[in-house]
Formats: C-alpha cells, structure tokens, sequence
C-alpha cells in the first residue's frame, strides 16, 4: 500500500529530522560545557601558584638581624609554625615595620609549613588584598621553576 509506505517514510524523516536537530542542540550545549570548564580551570590554575624551592626564598634580613626576630626563623625550623607565625605577628608592630618584610616572612612560614593548594590560594588573596604584588610576582616566577618539584624543602 503505496500511501502507507508514503506515510512511513515522511515519519521516518521526520524523525530523523529530530534526531539531527538535537545532535546538533547536544554538540551545543557538550561545546558550552567544555568551554566553561576550560575557562574554571583556568580561573583556578591561576589561583593555584606552586610553591618554590625554600633554597630560593628570600627571607627578610631582619630574621637573621635582629636577636628577637630570629626566634621567629628558630621556631619555624624546629617545626613550630603556629609559634613563628605568633612571633611573627607579636613583632609586626614593634621590630618588622615594613609591610614587605612581614608578607615575606608570612609567606615564607605558609611554604614551610604546608603545601596545601587551599593554603596557597588563601595567601594569594591575602597578599593582594595587602597589594604586595611584586612578592606575587616573585613567588609566580619561584614557583614557575619548581612546578616539576611541588614540594617545599626546608632549609635548616
């Protein structure tokens, strides 16, 4: 029956028709989603700065300078670092007066202590937060170069 097969073949393409149109609307929407999380993970490598090597961080001098600060350094290297970061902050008003010392010094006990991706994007908000981009930088640069070490070393 020729007008059966005719009725057939039109619902046939009209299904396929369908089928095209939502292969089409799908790869849409699979392309949306892989830019987005392209662009997230983007958004969040850029968050994400590897630590450097400690051999390579610049420590403040007055860590070495002064006798009282240097308890700062001696609690970090006998692995009290809630002790050195106290230290640190009881000394930010009296003996470290530069902002750049102190972020430094901050940073610098952040690596030492733990290499937690949370803790590092955590100092980064609060480094700009306290606009010490040329640490930023420095510390981009750092950890640049150990990006195929992502372990901190420390440094007795």
């Amino acid at each position: 029956e020729p007008t059966q097969l005719d009725e057939y073949t039109a619902a046939l393409k009209v299904a396929a028709k369908e089928f095209e149109d939502q292969s089409v609307e799908f790869e849409r929407v699979a392309v949306s989603i892989r830019e987005a999380i392209a662009k997230a993970t983007a958004q969040r490598n850029e968050r994400v700065i590897p630590p450097p090597r400690m051999g390579d961080w610049k420590w403040p001098s007055i860590l070495e300078s002064d006798p009282s600060v240097k308890l700062v350094a001696e609690a970090a290297h006998s692995g009290n670092f809630l002790g050195a970061h106290a230290l640190l902050d009881f000394f930010r008003s009296t003996k470290i007066k530069s902002d750049e010392d102190y972020f430094r010094a901050r940073a610098g006990l952040i690596f030492l202590s733990s290499n937690s991706e949370a803790r590092r994007v955590y100092l980064l908000s609060e480094l700009e937060a306290n606009k010490q981009d040329s640490l930023i930088k420095e510390w981009r640069s750092l950890g640049a170069l150990n990006a195929e070490n992502p372990m901190p070393e420390i440094k007795e």
